[in-house]
């Protein structure tokens, strides 16, 4: 259907993404068909508005959507209050509200029916939405590995909600990995070089090969940088010897046994299919990963535990079998990151099974990262767990339970108070990971331990 004008193109755009967030509230089945059903609608909105493809067109409207509620930026005057909407690093927007030069900590109560006021807050909500869906889009961009113009990515730069997100993201472009600024990429060393037309969100993947993963990781850290989602330290899955070898089969979760209600929940959290199987489909690459089971998949409602056989990739044109090395890199290490979430929070049974190697990998990287620069040198790390000499005892910390034990005494009676550990140890994304806060603290904790003063686990420690 034909538009007229730019903002009814963006009017469409905002009901199609209405759309999608009101499909959250469905099952894994009816969300993965209205995903595509969205799909399929930003592609037709976007080829009827004249452009080459859809990430641009989504960008455009974004702008556009903010180039309407600029007028906020400045200040709005109601009576005696002047309102303007600022954004915080992150690119959360807010409300200033101030009065006789003094600033409010909020719009006063008399005024929150205002129609000028109520337009404004509303404002704010959208801008939010805005901010979060911007996330969630540059990820996905990062995933699908949709290319962006350096055009495009200035525009991006100069906008206060996309902007502060953008600024902390690694891009590619031939090979070079680094930030981008005014048109080139600058590294962790100052170097700089010119863009290509197609530039990438980077991906692990992109920093193995560049062989910077770790520099890029320690300078994350150093320079305290605040992902808008898990980038340089994001797991990274490549194909082991055992699949290489039997190449078009998976057995690395072979033998793990899931809870089916917990896993499907997740599975459907990240769109896989739970209603016939579990499976999850990428429409752009013509790829479906399948998660195969034993005995079939059951539903949530069956008692019988489902135990993990296989994963196998297949190729939607014609539903053959792939060579596991045919798989894009990404691809085949985003969809084992699905996997080995269900595998290590939904499996069955009290006892870790430690199938998250990825995950401790990363935590690996942020200990080597976090000790130096906090002068702690009696810890080291043997494969899934940190062994510490500290001055009144040895101890060690499970890296993926974040269970910590003492040397001939078991273990440590160490709760955590997870609320306690957010603001306490720098995560470098977004990502509120809980346990990885844990199991820092815990390390350094320890490795301190002249320094505790909880009376129960001096108590232990002394006992």
């Amino acid at each position: 259907m034909p538009y007229e004008s730019q903002e009814e193109l963006l009017e469409r755009y905002m009901f199609v993404e209405n759309f999608r967030k009101e499909s959250r509230q469905f099952g894994a089945m009816r969300r993965q068909s209205e995903a595509q059903a969205y799909d399929i609608a930003i592609q037709n909105l976007a080829r009827i508005g004249g452009y080459e493809d859809t990430n641009r067109f989504v960008w455009q409207m974004e702008s556009l959507k903010l180039d309407s509620v600029r007028h906020w930026f400045e200040s709005v005057k109601v009576d005696e209050l002047i309102l303007t909407i600022e954004f915080d690093e992150e690119g959360i927007a807010s409300m200033k509200c101030t009065k006789d030069d003094k600033v409010l900590k909020s719009v006063p109560a008399a005024y929150k029916n205002h129609p000028v006021v109520a337009e404004g807050l509303e404002v704010v909500k959208s801008l939010k939405e805005q901010q979060k869906r911007a996330r969630k889009t540059l990820e996905r961009a990062m995933v699908h590995r949709d290319a962006f113009t350096k055009r495009e990515l200035e525009l991006l730069a100069r906008n206060p909600v996309l902007g502060p997100s953008t600024k902390k993201l690694l891009f590619v472009s031939s090979g070079f990995v680094g930030f981008f600024a005014d048109g080139f990429l600058v590294d962790f060393n100052g170097s700089m070089t010119q863009v290509d037309e197609n530039i990438y969100i980077a991906h692990p993947y992109d920093l193995m090969t560049s062989k910077t993963w770790h520099d890029w990781q320690k300078h994350f850290y150093t320079e305290r940088i605040k992902q808008p989602f898990k980038q340089v330290f994001r797991e990274y899955y490549c194909p082991n010897v055992d699949e290489l070898k039997e190449k078009t089969i998976s057995r690395r979760y072979a033998g793990h046994q899931l809870q089916p209600q917990k896993a499907a929940r997740l599975a459907e959290e990240r769109l896989w299919n739970t209603s016939e199987g579990l499976f999850k489909v990428y429409f752009k690459e013509h790829i479906m990963v399948s998660l195969n089971f034993e005995s079939g998949w059951f539903s949530p409602m069956d008692i019988e535990v489902p135990t993990i056989h296989s994963v196998e990739f297949f190729n939607t044109d014609n539903w053959n079998v792939m060579n596991i090395t045919e798989v894009p890199p990404v691809l085949f290490s985003e969809a084992m990151r699905d996997i080995d979430l269900l595998v290590s929070a939904a499996h069955y049974g009290s006892v870790d099974p430690e199938a998250s190697l990825s995950t401790i990998e990363m935590r690996t990287a942020l200990i080597n990262v976090l000790l130096p620069l906090l002068k702690i040198d009696n810890v080291t790390i043997n494969k899934s767990h940190a062994l510490i000499k500290g001055e009144f005892g040895e101890y060690t910390v499970h890296l993926g339970s974040g269970v910590a034990h003492m040397q001939a005494k078991g273990m440590m009676p160490i709760l955590p108070v997870h609320s306690s550990h957010r603001g306490r140890v720098f995560l470098p994304f977004a990502d509120d990971d809980l346990k990885t806060a844990e199991v820092l603290t815990k390390i350094v904790m320890l490795a301190e331990d002249k320094k505790i003063k909880d009376p129960v686990i001096l108590g232990f420690i002394r006992s």
